[in-house]
Formats: structure tokens, sequence, C-alpha cells
């Protein structure tokens, strides 16, 4: 009797030592900008780590990056360029401050959202992340249908130029001067020589929206498309200029 029991423990202790990781398992990776080290360990934000070693380091998606602030609502600048290959949020936390805070990500450099990489700025209750970028790239084979995930107008916008392939934004709101311009390699689709960005909600609140071309080849430009469908809206308070096409369907 007691052998069975003893073997009954064993098959469970073996059980639990394989089970592999829940789909639904979240990690949060702790960086600090500027003393991270280049070792990221998932759910230890007493030895943050860079931004690269965190991005290097999320696995299945749907993980979190907090990105350190001096304190709640600060900012923090991150240079360099960065790719992401995975849906991840962004966050940011106050050392010894117990918890994520709201806060402010600046990106002075490029960062690259490849056919499966979303960027979601953090938001729970009145703990919000906003986001500035310069250059963004979106991916150029048309897979990546919600580069910045859903509802997160607003809480993020770019200063520099928006490089993108065939892709879809929730929504874009424009509050300074932005470029938006097709990536030389971007596959052309539906007979169109240029690739087709879909806003669905745009703003221009202020500056200029630029729609460019090719940096490349002049004669190829990039296609906006706003549809104004139910829930889609269109507000120009600045300019929308540039020698590319916009297209407005209802």
């Amino acid at each position: 009797m007691g052998g069975g029991n003893s073997l009954l423990t064993l098959l469970a202790l073996l059980t639990v030592l394989v089970l592999p990781r829940s789909a639904s398992s979240q990690d949060t990776y702790y960086v600090d900008t500027v003393s991270g080290g280049d070792t990221c360990t998932a759910n230890d934000n007493t030895t943050p780590c860079t931004l690269t070693a965190a991005l290097g380091a999320v696995s299945g998606g749907d993980d979190t990056i907090a990105i350190r602030v001096r304190r709640a609502g600060g900012s923090v600048t991150i240079t360099g360029d960065h790719t992401i290959d995975e849906a991840i949020t962004f966050a940011t936390y106050q050392r010894g401050g117990g918890g994520l805070v709201s806060g402010m990500l600046e990106f002075t450099g490029t960062v690259t959202l490849s056919a499966a990489g979303q960027f979601t700025p953090y938001k729970m209750g009145t703990v919000e992340v906003n986001v500035q970028f310069k250059d963004v790239t979106l991916s150029v084979d048309g897979t990546n249908t919600q580069p910045f995930g859903m509802d997160t107008g607003g809480r993020w916008s770019i200063s520099g130029a928006l490089t993108t392939g065939n892709a879809t934004i929730d929504k874009l709101v424009v509050d300074e001067n932005l470029t938006v311009k097709g990536a030389d390699t971007a596959p052309n689709t539906d007979g169109h020589q240029a690739p087709t960005l879909v806003i669905k909600n745009l703003e221009v609140k202020s500056g200029t929206l630029t729609i460019g071309t090719k940096e490349e080849d002049m004669d190829s430009t990039v296609e906006l498309r706003v549809p104004l469908q139910k829930t889609d809206t269109l507000v120009v308070d600045g300019m929308i200029a540039g020698t590319g096409a916009l297209w407005i369907a209802h």
C-alpha cells in the first residue's frame, strides 16, 4: 500500500516537472537604460538588463518589458535601433516603487516591427505609458495587421518617418510633422504599384502629414487609405501633403 502511494507521488512530481509553460503565462522583463546588464531574468526587478537583452529574452509573445523611469510620470530616453519580433507590452517602473507606474518612453533610433512584432503601450486603470517614436519601420510583407495593438491611438506618436509595407493601423494621431513612405522592398498587391497603409482612425492634430514616395523610386508612392466605416474617423486640423495618394472610402 505504501509503495503504491510512493508511485503516485513520483508520477505527480514528474507531471509537474515536465508540464510545459502555459500559453497564457506572461513574464515581465525589467530594463534599466543606464545600468542594465546583458543577462535578463524574467520577473526579477533587482537585476535589470538592457533593452536589447530583454528583446532577446522574450518568447511566445504577450510578455511585458518594463523600462525604468526615475519617478512616476517621468520620461526615459531609449537610444539605438531596435527590432521587435514578438507581441510585447511596454511599461515603465520605478526602482523600489513596488510596481508599474505611468511614464513616457522616448525612442531616438529606428524601431522596426517585424511580421509578428507588436508594440502595445501599457494601460491599467490610471497607470498608462505614452510613447514618442522618432522613426518606425513596419513589416514589408503585409502580414502584420495590428503592429500597435488595439485602442492605443493617442498614447503613441511618431515625429520622423513611418516606413511601411502593406499594413493596417487601428488609430494614428499626428501631433507634429510626420512623413509616411513606402518601403523599397514592399510587395505590390491588388494591382497597385505602391504598398498600402490602412489607417482606420486618423487624426492630424497639428503639423503636416506628408504622404511620401519610396526613397529609391520616385514613381512608386505609398497609398494611405482611410476606410471611414461607421466606427472610423478622419479629423484634420493640420495639413496633409506630399506626392503619394490618399484614398478616402466610405
